[in-house]
This record gives C-alpha cells, sequence and structure tokens, in this order.
C-alpha cells in the first residue's frame, strides 16, 4: 500500500514525498533483500525523475553498506556511473574492483571481470592498467575452467566408484533378457511344477 501511494505522489508531483515514502519504506523493511530492492527502485526515481545522479549514487552506496554481496547493487551502481556525463573512469574501476573482492559465483565474478576488461578498453588510458586488466581475466577464466575439469572428474569418479560397489547378483538381473525389471510382460520362469510358465513379479520373493 505504501508503494502504492508512493505511485500516487510521483504521478501528483509531490517528489519530497516521494523520497519521504521511499525512506521509511527501506528503513521498515523486514530483510537485506527487500531494503536493497527498494534501495534500487529509490536509486532509479532519484537518476530519472529528479536527475539527482550523486543522491542516487549515496542511496546504492548504503543500500551497500547492509548488503555487500548483492551484485545487483554493483550492477546498479555502473549503470549509473557510466550513464554519467562526464564519465569518471576512476570510480567505474572501483565499483568493478570491489564486485570482483566479493565471494561471488564464477558465473557472475567472470561477468564483471570480461565487463572491466570491455569497459577499459572503450575508456581506459592507462595501457598497463589495461594489460594487467585483462591478464587477471585470464587468470580468472583458467581457474574457473580448471575448477569445472576437477567437478567434472569427481562427478565420474563417482559414478565409476557406484558401478563397482554394484553387487554381483545385481548386475547379472540387470543384464538379463527381461529388459523392464518392474513390469510382470515379457519376463517369464518355469513353475515348481514345470507346468507352464508363470510371469516373474519383482514386487514379491521367489519360492
Amino acid at each position: 500500500l505504501v508503494m502504492a501511494r508512493a505511485t500516487l505522489e510521483r504521478r501528483r508531483g509531490n517528489h519530497d514525498q516521494v523520497s519521504s515514502l521511499f525512506r521509511d519504506l527501506i528503513k521498515g523493511a523486514n530483510s537485506k533483500a527487500i531494503a536493497t530492492e527498494l534501495s534500487i527502485k529509490f536509486s532509479r526515481y532519484l537518476r530519472l525523475h529528479m536527475a539527482d545522479t550523486e543522491q542516487a549514487r549515496q542511496i546504492l552506496s548504503t543500500a551497500l553498506e547492509t548488503d555487500a554481496a548483492n551484485p545487483k547493487l554493483y550492477l546498479q551502481q555502473l549503470d549509473l556511473l557510466i550513464n554519467s556525463s562526464p564519465i569518471d573512469v576512476n570510480a567505474v574501476t572501483e565499483v568493478f574492483e570491489r564486485a570482483l573482492a566479493q565471494e561471488f559465483p564464477d558465473k557472475q565474478k567472470l561477468l564483471f571481470s570480461q565487463r572491466k576488461v570491455e569497459f577499459l578498453g572503450d575508456f581506459g588510458t592507462d595501457l598497463a592498467k589495461i594489460e594487467d586488466t585483462k591478464h587477471e581475466h585470464n587468470k580468472l577464466v583458467a581457474t574457473v575452467k580448471e575448477k569445472e575439469e576437477a567437478a567434472l572428474a569427481s562427478a565420474k569418479k563417482s559414478m565409476s566408484d557406484e558401478k563397482e560397489k554394484t553387487p554381483a547378483g545385481k548386475k547379472k538381473q540387470l543384464s538379463s533378457t527381461c529388459t523392464f525389471p518392474y513390469a510382470e510382460t515379457g519376463c517369464k520362469e518355469k513353475s515348481i511344477s514345470g507346468r507352464g510358465e508363470l510371469p516373474v513379479s519383482t514386487y514379491f520373493p521367489r519360492p
């Protein structure tokens, strides 16, 4: 309801009231995730409706103090800074470096690292810094690849170990002419009296 009211006040042009409502919502949020989402919305409002880039940046920085491991906040900071004029290359680079210092999943780290390489390639002026960034990115790619290969090898070994643990009798049963061991049709054996054939049922033990 409060969010709906903030939207209504925005349409009415009551910007001070909108800011007040957003701050109350963020302060009263019952989880970091909700507070972060509200902070992102508030930051966008300040930048796009109020043209207050500095205040929008401050809102994101405050949110990072309590939710530093949330990649969305770094992406929002990057979006804000890259769409500012003139672009502050050092400020953008610092955001990339703070993001890469977090314990993000490998896929997320590769994304930030690749974007840092591309950004410095487009806007950087320090050739040594650009080459160092490329070198660090290549190291990260190699490390992630090694981890993936190790995980794949471990999974294959586990499957092989499971096969080795399978009892011999069970192996023989699985390799028999009964293709579907849980179906009663298609698998037959002689009855005790030798008269006729009875279907094998895997739901009951054989006599």
